[in-house]
């Protein structure tokens, strides 16, 4: 049997003289602390983070929200006092939606309700699995929100004739294309396809092009994810060095170019590394903040993490489970 798994779990400790060590610390931080001592949260169950060192990928939430591992500033603190934390993204998420919330009721004191569509191509089960969360966050905010299925035999002018109508209907603001798309189709001339001002996966030329120079029109949603984890968890980027792991057009890349973009939600030195890099150790070593963002369990190891460091995991991979 196989189940969706994060990339990389910790253990329990099991060592009775770490447990007696961990609990004296917990104790002297409850009574004020030892200057030496880091204030930081553990995760709900113990683990291998509890030996001061970061799991193997801090893995994802649930929903595919992204979540870290890293130290506890004084705000945003959860669980018991300890030697690390768990970041979760869905926490961040449902803050989000509840501003969102507000205003998309302020359109809607406008006469305006938010329209997105969906199309989806073929019957790829993880595709059709993300195209009912996307539909239902959307009805979740107060949006309009329809899917259209293709069959897996539409031709390439098919679908660009559904996109064509729906950049011209005027419910709808916004198109998602849910990619991969089957062979024989092209992502780039579908995302190409979609009207500039309704692309909100931020894939037509002329939008990567303004988020490139750092005049974005809308920002990529997964690197805007990570970002906002991090702003919102009291890590800001600015002035850190960011070790990302992994170069997609759709994580790694674009995640690169917002991070170390100037101003206060950027301003990070950043370090691209993927899977030409011929040893990733001794950049994530350095990284006060790693990303990773791969296909491939496994690829963070803990010895390759620095005590102290953010780590932020925005892979899912299917694993077998023993259980």
């Amino acid at each position: 049997m196989a189940r969706h798994r994060p990339c990389g779990h910790g253990h329990p400790v099991r060592d009775p003289a770490l447990r007696q060590e961990l609990r004296a610390r917990v104790h002297r931080l409850r009574r004020g602390g030892d200057p030496g001592e880091r204030h930081v949260r553990p995760p709900a169950r113990p683990h291998e983070l509890l030996r001061r060192r970061v799991p193997a990928g801090a893995g994802v939430g649930r929903g595919g929200a992204p979540r870290g591992v890293g130290r506890a500033p004084p705000t945003r603190s959860r669980g018991e006092v300890g030697v690390g934390r768990i970041l979760f993204g869905e926490e961040i998420a449902a803050e989000i939606r509840a501003e969102l919330q507000a205003r998309v009721a302020g359109l809607a004191r406008r006469g305006v309700v938010p329209g997105l569509a969906l199309v989806r191509v073929g019957d790829d089960p993880a595709s059709a699995s993300y195209v009912r969360q996307k539909e239902k966050a959307a009805h979740g905010l107060g949006f309009l929100s329809e899917i259209t299925v293709l069959p897996e035999r539409t031709t390439e002018d098919e679908l660009l004739a559904l996109i064509a109508s729906l950049n011209g209907d005027p419910r709808f603001h916004g198109i998602l294309v849910q990619l991969p798309l089957p062979p024989g189709l092209s992502p780039e001339r579908a995302c190409g396809a979609v009207d500039s001002r309704k692309d909100v996966d931020c894939l037509h030329p002329a939008n990567i092009g303004r988020f490139v120079r750092g005049d974005p029109y809308l920002l990529p949603c997964t690197p805007h994810a990570v970002q906002e984890i991090l702003l919102r968890s009291g890590y800001p980027p600015a002035g850190k060095h960011v070790v990302i792991v992994g170069r997609s057009p759709l994580v790694g890349r674009p995640l690169s170019i917002l991070l170390s973009q100037k101003g206060p939600r950027g301003d990070a030195t950043v370090t691209l590394c993927h899977s030409a890099t011929p040893d990733l150790g001794p950049f994530t070593r350095q990284a006060d903040i790693v990303v990773v963002a791969v296909g491939r369990p496994g690829t963070l190891q803990t010895d390759m993490v620095r005590e102290g460091a953010v780590v932020i995991d925005v892979g899912v991979n299917r694993v077998d489970d023993p259980a």
